[in-house]
């Protein structure tokens, strides 16, 4: 009997953002030169172009036949080092069918190649990096301010981080991790942010923080207490928190009775009550059940003590389960079956 050797069916990846490599199938990373970097990194983000088009960009120094051929031969090369062609296509370039990549998000694109192109490929690969960095500011800056609205200080400040590092020296962005710090109560991680945005623009562009940044400064030094006030929203949060706990324990409780109820109709509702005021705990939990171990209590002394206003003497528990059962005839057998009851 004739075994087929699997295969692995994973799909070539190329990384392009920072250092050029490509993944092979079976997880071994191969590093890429810099003219196939490039190469990978145009087909990638401009689709299908005219093998001539890209011998010009690629090689603008050299003669149109000679860079054809410099092109021929670096893809001859590449699908040698690879194992695979990556690239497909005869008078239009293209990816290969099923070839991935990492450029689909991020912002980085051959950050730590060293290339040396002039001319037209340079030009567009500083317009596509400018592009691809605009548009990540873009989505941090919308995350910073969405959970910075929704007080999700501590949330948005990696975001806010990102954002200063893309552009050091953005006073907007050194304020807004100032203030994300202070209102996430950590007022000398705020001091420290403004000491690094005077230092920055102190050592790279030589003049002092903005009115803005200084007044800025002045309103988290003149409120230390930030900590504090933040302990009282978390304290107010978690109040609402339990009065929510709290409605839906009394949905439960009321759920509970009605079970109750339903099926135990003859025991009389001050029986309940008080077993409720007793052990509401059982009540929650133990159902029907309940009559055999809280309710076997004497109904003069409940309706006594209910209207004195007190609890329960211990005196007043007297009756048992069958004293109970004996006045209640009509209470059908199973509502008195023991069930497991749960204790305070």
């Amino acid at each position: 009997m004739r075994h087929e050797l699997s295969r692995d069916t994973r799909p070539m990846q190329l990384l392009l953002s920072t250092v050029a490599q490509v993944l092979r199938p079976d997880g071994v990373a191969v590093p890429l030169g810099p003219r196939d970097a490039a190469l990978l990194a145009w087909l990638v983000l401009e689709g299908p172009t005219p093998r001539a088009q890209l011998a010009a960009l690629l090689w603008p120094e050299s003669p149109p036949e000679a860079a054809r051929n410099t092109l021929r031969q670096r893809l001859f090369q590449l699908r040698k080092l690879l194992g695979a062609d990556v690239v497909s296509g005869q008078q239009n370039l293209q990816l290969a069918a099923g070839v991935g990549h990492d450029l689909a998000g991020g912002h980085e694109l051959l950050a730590d190649v060293n290339l040396d192109l002039g001319g037209d490929y340079a030009a567009w690969l500083a317009q596509q990096r400018a592009q691809r960095v605009d548009a990540h500011l873009s989505m941090r800056q919308a995350e910073a301010e969405q959970l910075e609205r929704a007080g999700e200080f501590e949330a948005a400040l990696p975001h806010a981080q990102a954002l200063l590092r893309l552009a050091p020296l953005s006073e907007a962005a050194h304020r807004r991790v100032m203030r994300l710090h202070y209102l996430a109560g950590d007022r000398a991680a705020a001091l420290l942010a403004f000491d690094a945005c005077e230092q920055v623009l102190k050592n790279e562009v030589g003049t002092r923080p903005s009115t803005e940044t200084l007044g800025l400064l002045r309103a988290i030094e003149a409120r230390p207490r930030i900590a504090r006030d933040r302990e009282v929203r978390r304290q107010r949060a978690d109040v609402q928190a339990a009065a929510a706990n709290t409605a839906f324990a009394r949905e439960r409780f009321n759920e509970a009775m009605n079970a109750y109820n339903q099926a135990v109709t003859e025991v009389p509702t001050h029986v309940l009550a008080w077993c409720f005021r007793m052990r509401p705990g059982v009540l929650l939990q133990g159902g029907p059940a309940l009559a055999r171990k809280e309710a076997a209590v004497s109904t003069d002394a409940v309706e006594g003590s209910a209207a004195a206003g007190l609890g329960l003497a211990g005196g007043a528990v007297t009756n048992t389960l069958e004293a109970l059962r004996a006045a209640h005839p009509s209470v059908p057998e199973e509502a008195w079956a023991p069930t497991q009851i749960a204790h305070d």
